[in-house]
């Protein structure tokens, strides 16, 4: 099966090749059996049908000799007493068929009725000599029997068949006709109480084609001209034979057989319709289609389950291959020592980093234990634990062949092989160079810290520093200005009207100074304005100056944002509008401000001229962008290169006013 799954395409076309043909074999005989059924029940009708041929022929010839025995035996007794008329004589003569006897008339030489068996009515016509068969005999000179085509009798008033012959008296002239006159239906009466289907045929024709008597299941018929049937093809051929053709009457496909009578123009044909002759033949092979068409379906189904087990084992063993395949690429080009050891530790397999980790030899001489490299302190704790016990994580002293001591991460599990015994698998990652570097880390870590620390007082200097240069600068020297003149008025009380205004004017300049020095500090529109106003106020005031526009778009207006946060936001497109205009040389500047996910997203893009990350240090105001951020756990970039602008992106998660919240939650 390996074999089939590993050229899926020859085994799936062998599979298909090997159903069709099986269905092919199968089909074929179906049909061979339906065919010698369909054989059989024809071959089976033409014998009944030949049979019953064979029949109405011996039954027609009896009836014709019984019916000329009568006329003879009449015919001597008339000529011997040159007349006839007690028939009650033949009453106990077994030889003779009483119900023919019914139908005997005796015509003189003129053709006038001079006896029959039973009376004619006065009124009627009495005389035969227009009858076809009366003037036969007259020109004839033989004595032979003369079979009529079926006419209305005079007698009878409905159809019946003549047989006559001609009398001689005893000079040996022509001295009249003796007549029988026959049913047409006697001729068929033969297969009356046996069963028939309602299309079956049994019927006597003439020459030229027109019909003795006819029988159609139990339906009687006489006088049809049937001229046109394939009959008469066949009967230049063959006196006796069967075929195949359309019923010449109700154009029906038949199976007929056939019998030319002997010594008489007469030909006896039987006919089974094809539906009835195929009846059973039909039932049977409704019965083996569907039984073939089922067997066929349920080897299509399982040819398609064998077929679907074929492609899903393909797909196994590619998935087992590729799986195989991506741990042996794992296996030998991890970084970190894989080793594969018994329950004992002895080592099965390890790959490069292994060899690496543990300063061994390629390829090892001889075979080792995993507890060889194991610190001899803790070598039977250990050893317990990674590769005896079902997993294991941790940290564990190694030494590597040339002694040297380690701490390894230690990974491992346990699988049980195909020979049933257990495999550990031990992962193993030195973690001397991961401990120097998260050391490293740390330290860098607490210098960046140090230095944010050491900017942020830097910044609170300064901002001292520009607030004590501003009260000395301005507003010491307003007030000073101001106790002056307070001075000369309390010394002349006359010039007071002089001194006292600009005193009055002095203070509220005082007054404007430290107000703006306030604003400085602390904008009042943050407290009275949600954020985007705020900004909004802000970006007037700098657009108002000609030198920068500025677009702003937001998402939201974010009124219940906590108020640290909004003074860090604040701030931050502050100090970078700041740094734009000292030193961007831009014209505009995009902002946006939207919430993402629960965060704070913040971009500022300027067209100015741009500067290269890695050759510029940061500066102090970028340092106290990213200190606001790191202040709520967000995160700061900075885009930029020389001649495409500045952008810089902050994301902070979104706190809201703790107070606010709780007026909403309380109405």
């Amino acid at each position: 099966m390996f074999k089939l799954t590993k050229n899926p395409i020859s085994a799936i076309s062998s599979v298909i090749l090997f159903g069709a043909l099986l269905i092919a074999l199968l089909w074929v005989n179906i049909f061979q059996q339906l065919k010698k059924e369909k054989e059989f029940a024809i071959n089976k009708a033409k014998q009944l049908n030949a049979n019953q041929a064979l029949a109405l022929e011996s039954f027609a010839i009896r009836t014709i000799q019984n019916a000329d025995l009568i006329l003879q035996v009449v015919r001597s007794e008339y000529i011997q007493n040159n007349t006839f008329s007690d028939f009650q004589l033949f009453e106990h003569n077994t030889t003779i068929d009483q119900k023919l006897l019914e139908g005997v008339v005796i015509m003189n030489a003129h053709g006038d009725l001079v006896s029959s068996f039973h009376p004619f009515h006065p009124d009627s016509l009495t005389n035969f000599t227009t009858k076809e068969y009366f003037q036969i005999h007259t020109t004839t000179a033989n004595d032979s029997l003369y079979i009529s085509k079926p006419i209305t009798s005079r007698l009878f008033s409905k159809a019946v068949i003549v047989l006559s012959r001609k009398i001689i008296d005893k000079n040996n002239q022509f001295a009249g006709v003796i007549a029988l006159q026959i049913f047409p239906e006697t001729f068929t009466s033969f297969s009356d109480g046996a069963f028939v289907d309602s299309f079956d045929i049994v019927s006597l024709i003439a020459p030229d084609g027109t019909t003795y008597a006819r029988k159609t299941g139990a339906v009687a018929s006489y006088g049809e001209n049937i001229i046109k049937s394939p009959l008469f093809q066949h009967l230049k051929n063959k006196p006796v034979d069967n075929y195949f053709a359309k019923d010449a009457i109700r154009h029906i496909p038949t199976y007929f057989s056939y019998r030319q009578l002997k010594n008489y123009p007469i030909i006896a044909t039987v006919g089974k319709r094809e539906v009835d002759v195929l009846r059973d033949y039909t039932k049977i092979k409704t019965k083996s289609l569907l039984f073939t068409s089922i067997i066929t379906l349920l080897l299509v189904m399982f040819l398609f389950v064998i077929i679907r087990s074929i492609q899903n084992r393909r797909r196994f063993f590619y998935a087992l291959a590729e799986s195989e395949e991506k741990y042996r690429s794992m296996f030998e080009n991890s970084k970190d020592a894989i080793l594969l050891t018994e329950d004992n530790g002895t080592i099965i397999d390890l790959n490069a980093a292994a060899y690496n980790v543990f300063k061994l030899n390629y390829p090892m001489p001889f075979v080792r234990n995993i507890s060889e490299f194991i610190v001899t302190e803790i070598a039977a704790h250990s050893s317990a634990v990674f590769y005896r016990q079902q997993a294991f994580n941790g940290e564990v002293e190694l030494k590597r062949s040339n002694g040297s001591v380690f701490t390894g991460e230690i990974a491992s599990s346990l699988y049980k092989s195909k020979t049933g015994c257990h495999v550990a698998v031990i992962v193993i990652r030195d973690a001397t160079e991961r401990r120097r570097l998260e050391n490293e880390l740390a330290k860098e870590r607490n210098h960046r810290e140090q230095l944010i620390m050491q900017q942020v007082i830097q910044t609170q200097e300064r901002e001292r520093e520009i607030i004590g240069g501003e009260l000395h600068d301005n507003v010491c020297q307003i007030l000073s200005m101001t106790k002056h003149y307070l001075e000369l008025i309390e010394r002349n009380r006359e010039i007071s009207q002089t001194y006292l205004p600009q005193a009055r004017q002095l203070i509220d300049d005082s007054i404007q100074e430290i107000r703006h020095l306030s604003h400085a500090i602390n904008p009042p529109t943050l407290a009275a304005k949600n954020i985007v106003d705020a900004l909004n106020v802000l970006f007037n005031n700098i657009t108002a100056t000609g030198k920068l526009t500025i677009s702003f778009n937001y998402s939201h207006t974010f009124t219940d944002l906590d108020m640290q946060q909004k003074r860090a936001i604040f701030r931050i497109v502050q100090e970078q509008l700041n740094n734009v205009l000292k030193h961007a040389a831009a014209t505009e500047v995009l902002i946006s401000l939207s919430l993402e996910n629960d965060d704070l997203h913040l971009s500022i893009a300027d067209n100015g001229k741009g500067f290269d990350p890695l050759k510029q240090h940061a500066g102090l105001g970028l340092n106290n962008m990213e200190a606001r951020v790191k202040a709520f756990a967000g995160r700061i970039t900075v885009v930029s290169s020389p001649g495409k602008g500045c952008k810089v992106e902050a994301v902070i998660p979104y706190v809201k006013n703790s107070e606010l919240l709780k007026q909403k939650n309380f109405y």
